[in-house]
């Protein structure tokens, strides 16, 4: 049942989900007892989860605090040394996780200042996040989501055969822990914001991880094997639907950044370049400030470095996107250049146009494009006419 797999996701989560989930297996194996050899590996991995993503540090701490709590108390009640070892287990999981959490009390402290603006998403997005599987639709609804619900429906089906497995008691009481803990990160879904601390997007991963949780509980019944065999084969087939559809989107998306970067061949070393995005896909919003690590060309626009716990950001009163007004980055961009060459003293010498539509009737295109016809001449443009290069008049 477990082959649904994630599609695709920011690179440290990617990296931080196999380590969460074997350091979860080190930490449930009774194989391994709680001597030093446990403790050194378990202070790894969770280091190496903290070095990874801290949000799945967070769910980390949380699974494990619920595991404990549940396990105990809710199914060794008979037990009469169950305090004794709820005690034990608690302060082996507080030793192991001491450095992270000192190190993420730490992180916590020193950015205070630079937390993000906390924004929950209306209910009614949830619920249809929710019911769509909207963490496996990376790059459009309309070539996604209707195999994204199927895998929504399949999971429904699946979630209904254990409520029958429990009832007839084909039911492993191991499976517990993780339905409960898929219904608690379903509350914090709903109830958390979107932007925490300094951290954005935190709706989709409390998501995503309520169904990670869910396949894991799946585990823990017993299925008709009719169902099981549906199930197996829909999450195939949609796999296989997914690969083959992200690689032809990756074949489009590259030869649409080679065909932005071709205008690299037009500008001067050491320039400023402003880049204006038209484009309705959003996997092009980040692809123009690339384009500096390749040249000795300084870009206008730097998503990271817009971010407080990102290593490199923009100096003090210098960020670009409050030099030239918020909507730069907006679609359709709005740049405010005399206010940012006054402040710093500094010309733009070229604007690159991504995907411009003449059709776009605007006060802020058509201040931007009274501004580019007086100061700037256009000296190139890409081989389908999606990219557009304008220099500075002499």
């Amino acid at each position: 049942i477990g082959v649904t797999r994630v599609q695709t996701c920011a690179l440290p989560i990617c990296i931080a989900l196999p380590v969460f989930f074997f350091t979860l297996h080190v930490f449930l194996s009774g194989k391994m007892a709680m001597n030093r050899n446990k403790i050194l590996i378990l202070l790894f991995l969770i280091l190496l989860i903290y070095f990874s993503h801290l949000f799945v540090l967070a769910v980390f701490f949380l699974f494990t605090a619920t595991f404990l709590i549940v396990n105990k108390f809710f199914l060794r009640m008979k037990d009469v040394s169950t305090i004794k070892k709820f005690l034990k287990e608690a302060g082996f999981i507080l030793l192991v996780s001491l450095p992270a959490f000192l190190l993420t009390l730490h992180f916590i402290l020193i950015n205070k200042d630079k937390q993000f603006y906390n924004s929950h998403l209306v209910f009614s997005e949830l619920v249809e996040w929710l019911t769509t599987t909207r963490p496996i639709i990376t790059f459009k609804y309309e070539g996604e989501g209707l195999f994204a619900i199927i895998i929504a429906a399949t999971t429904g089906m699946l979630i209904i055969g254990m409520l029958y497995s429990v009832w007839k008691k084909k039911y492993h009481s191991e499976g517990t822990v993780w339905i409960v803990f898929s219904m608690l990160i379903l509350v914090l879904y709903f109830f958390l914001p979107n932007n925490l601390s300094t951290g954005g997007f935190v709706s989709m991963r409390l998501l995503l991880f309520i169904y990670l949780f869910l396949f894991t509980w799946f585990t823990a019944g017993y299925f008709h094997p009719a169902l099981k065999g549906a199930a197996v084969v829909l999450f195939i087939s949609v796999s296989i639907y997914f690969l083959k559809y992200h690689r032809d989107a990756g074949i489009v998306l590259s030869d649409n950044v080679k065909e932005y970067y071709s205008v690299t061949g037009h500008i001067k070393e050491n320039s400023i370049v402003l880049p204006l995005d038209y484009s309705e896909n959003w996997m092009h919003n980040n692809i123009a400030a690339y384009i500096g690590t390749c040249h000795t060309i300084f870009m206008l626009e730097d998503y990271d470095a817009s971010s407080p716990h990102f290593p490199v950001i923009w100096k003090q009163k210098l960020a670009p996107h409050e030099l030239l007004g918020k909507n730069v980055g907006g679609n359709p961009p709005c740049a405010d250049i005399d206010s940012f060459e006054s402040q710093t003293k500094i010309k733009i010498d070229y604007i690159t146009r991504w995907r411009y539509n003449p059709a776009i009737q605007d006060s802020c295109t058509f201040a931007m494009n009274s501004i580019i016809e007086k100061y700037f001449t256009r000296i190139f443009v890409s081989s389908s006419g999606e990219a557009e290069l304008f220099q500075r008049k002499k």
